[in-house]
């Protein structure tokens, strides 16, 4: 039996993924750029129940970005967190540690701030 070649799991890949969901999240996205994050929040909110967005890592690091925007650095660690839980690669998981670590960084600050 022939080995596939790249471009057939490519092809298999590109089958298995969920556009929808893609386009509800860049919709999401889009609507932070255009209107705010606030906007941006609530329209990623009516995606939550979703089954497709659950383990979708893009998903809670959209909104982890939407958060730290805004100021909510907790709620920003916890999906950059969840984010990081169903990331695959190795690239994608870096760049979620360093945005964890940014977030952090302000909480550690304000925190430092407010015992002033």
């Amino acid at each position: 039996m022939p080995t596939p070649r790249p471009e057939q799991h490519r092809a298999a890949a590109a089958w298995r993924t969920d556009w929808a969901q893609i386009l509800a999240l860049n919709r999401a996205v889009a609507l932070a750029m255009r209107e705010g994050p606030q906007a941006g929040l609530r329209e990623l909110d009516l995606l939550a129940d979703e089954p497709s967005m659950r383990r979708y890592h893009p998903y809670p690091m959209a909104k982890a970005d939407l958060l730290q925007r805004l100021g909510r650095f907790d709620e920003a660690a916890v999906q950059y967190r969840r984010a990081l839980d169903f990331a695959r690669t190795a690239p994608e998981k870096q760049l979620l540690r360093r945005r964890l670590t940014e977030v952090q960084g302000s909480i550690d600050q304000a925190e430092s701030t407010e015992s002033i």
